[in-house]
């Protein structure tokens, strides 16, 4: 007789777990704790310690959230086609330092960057110099990232199936 009522009351336990963490989930992230969605929206710290900008922890918030909305419900095979190729980051500043031939630095070239906090000259090959330079014209900033995500109409084949 015990093991009858054991069968009988182990479906309901499992239907009320399944419950609780169907209401949970949102509130504890749902799809936007997804590891894909976690990975994606990690802030990476710039290579100079101290410079540079860095991504706000509210974009990487939001892209979690925007990422648990793009794959929510989906199967994986659809999700890790709308996830394919996304990013989260900076955009490349497509800038770089100038050297040129100067009496300041006889033996290379005297290079100069320039950025946010300003712009400073070093001798090329002084790696410090160069350091020090970057850390005053690009001093670290937290700014807004934006997460890009794949076009869903190229993932059509994929989602059809949902």
């Amino acid at each position: 007789m015990r093991k009858t009522i054991g069968m009988r009351t182990r479906p309901v336990v499992v239907l009320l777990l399944a419950a609780v963490a169907a209401v949970l989930a949102p509130a504890c992230g749902g799809a936007s704790s997804d590891p894909r969605c976690v990975a994606l929206c990690t802030i990476n710290e710039p290579s100079t310690p101290d410079a540079g900008d860095i991504c706000s922890q509210a974009s990487a918030d939001a892209c979690r959230e925007q990422c648990g909305a793009q794959i929510q419900d989906e199967p994986t095979v659809c999700a890790d086609c709308l996830l394919e190729g996304a990013y989260f980051g900076l955009g490349t500043d497509g800038g770089g330092n100038e050297c040129q031939t100067s009496v300041k630095c006889p033996a290379t070239s005297l290079c100069s960057d320039s950025g946010p906090g300003g712009q400073c000259d070093y001798c090329e090959g002084d790696a410090a110099a160069e350091s020090a330079c970057y850390k005053k014209a690009h001093p670290r900033r937290e700014v807004e990232c934006k997460a890009d995500f794949r076009d869903p109409v190229k993932c059509a084949s994929a989602c059809a199936s949902k």
